[in-house]
Formats: structure tokens, C-alpha cells, sequence
């Protein structure tokens, strides 16, 4: 039992650094806009991962109105090539730093105060005690084991499923994953052809924010058919994960 609790507190201190070094990450800048080589579209993000795309009048001078769409997929996809290197780059410079486990917080009314005193309450303290760091332990492992393939799985769906929505006046479409990747954006012909820059663009922001309403809700059950599944439920309901712990489920 000493050697299992001497284990957890080291993976927690393990996890504790590298939650740093992400959190120091984390809090460096990333690229928020891009603009094509040809100045006449760019594409920004917010804090929110909000997508807004700006045209300018110029661009029926660099692209035909069939083209638009896929050149404004392209200038988003820079965009997160940029964030994407920018944020490997931060967490390397965050990496050379030394980070200390903090000290294990006050638990407080917390689930580890309640799990706590439920191996107090437990007439056999020292077998209720064992269960519980079998369990975290097995918890430990089994996110150890799967994370890779719960990231996969994540990974597809956000590649495969898309929400679609129209403009005000239904004469934009976009498309975007789970994740909130804008794969496609497409036009009315005949809208497009007439329309000024500011109208397209009016309507465009219009329909990325709906296509981001509707992931962020479909967001909220990231766990949902991957093999960490369960733990969306104990995220859910904290008195379900009290009972696993202490061997009462």
C-alpha cells in the first residue's frame, strides 16, 4: 500500500509539471489573422475560436466568384498552420524552463475530501483505503492506455462530422467539423455575382457564427464513443466517480 500511494503522489506530481508547462504555453500569444498573398481576404480568429472573414471590393480582380470559397478555406487552413507552429514553438520555450510540483492543495469540499471520509466512515479503513488507490491507480492506467486512441477517435469525428449553415439569406453556406475547422464554403452564383464585398462578408460572419453555435454544442460530450467514455459521466455526475473510487458502484 506505501509503495501504491508513493506511486500516486508521483504521477500526480508528474502531472502537475506538465500542466505547467501547458499553462505557461498556453498563455503566450498565438497568431490571430491571416491575409492571402493577394490582400484581399482575411480570416481571423478571437479568443472564442470565433472564425470572421473581411473582403475587400478588390477581390473579383485577383478570383473568379467560383473560386472564393476554396480560397478562403485555404487562407483559414494558413492560418492554423501558423497558430500550429507558433504553439509548438511556445511550448518548447516553455519546456526549457524547471517546473516544481505545487504543493497538494486544501481539499476542502471537494471529491477528495468526500472520498476521504467515506474511507473514514468505512469500518475497515485499511481495506477501504486500498480500494480507493486500486481505483484512481486503475483510472491512471486506463487513461494511459486509451488516450491515444481517444484522441483518434476525436480526431475523425472533428475530421468527418460537419454542421452546415446558411447566411441571413441563405445565400452562404459553410461547412465546418466538430472541432470547428472550416472545410468548405460555398455561394449562391447568381448572389455572388451581384453581391458587394461587405454584403458577403455581412453574411458569411453570419453563417460561421451559427456553424460555431451548433459544434460548440455538439462539443459538450467530448468523450462520447471513444474507450474514455465513461469518464464523460463522471465528469457529469461527480457522486457516480465517488462511488468507483470507493468501490460502491
Amino acid at each position: 500500500m506505501t509503495d501504491d500511494a508513493e506511486r500516486f503522489f508521483e504521477l500526480r506530481d508528474s502531472f502537475d509539471r506538465d500542466a505547467q508547462l501547458y499553462r505557461h504555453a498556453a498563455a503566450q500569444p498565438l497568431p490571430t489573422e491571416h491575409t492571402h498573398a493577394t490582400g484581399v481576404i482575411t480570416v481571423g480568429i478571437d479568443d472564442g475560436d470565433v472564425v470572421e472573414v473581411s473582403l475587400t471590393e478588390a477581390w473579383r480582380d485577383e478570383f473568379a466568384p467560383d473560386e472564393l470559397g476554396s480560397v478562403i478555406v485555404q487562407t483559414f487552413q494558413q492560418l492554423m498552420i501558423d497558430r500550429a507552429g507558433a504553439w509548438a514553438q511556445n511550448v518548447d520555450e516553455a519546456g526549457e524552463q524547471e517546473y516544481r510540483a505545487t504543493p497538494t492543495p486544501p481539499v476542502g469540499d471537494s471529491l477528495a475530501a468526500r472520498v476521504h471520509q467515506a474511507v473514514e466512515d468505512d469500518p475497515d479503513r485499511g481495506a477501504a483505503l486500498t480500494t480507493v488507490l486500486e481505483n484512481v491507480l486503475g483510472v491512471l492506467d486506463d487513461i494511459s492506455q486509451n488516450i491515444d486512441e481517444t484522441f483518434s477517435a476525436a480526431f475523425r469525428r472533428g475530421r468527418t462530422v460537419t454542421t452546415t449553415a446558411a447566411g441571413g439569406h441563405r445565400d452562404v453556406n459553410v461547412e465546418v467539423t466538430a472541432g470547428g475547422e472550416l472545410v468548405g464554403v460555398s455561394f449562391d452564383d447568381s448572389w455572388i455575382r451581384s453581391a458587394n464585398a461587405a454584403t458577403i462578408t455581412r453574411e458569411l460572419n453570419h453563417a460561421l457564427a451559427q456553424a460555431r453555435e451548433r459544434t460548440t454544442l455538439a462539443a459538450s460530450h467530448p468523450l462520447e464513443g471513444t474507450p474514455l467514455a465513461r469518464y464523460q459521466q463522471y465528469a457529469d455526475d461527480p457522486d457516480s466517480f465517488l462511488r468507483y473510487l470507493t468501490g460502491k458502484d
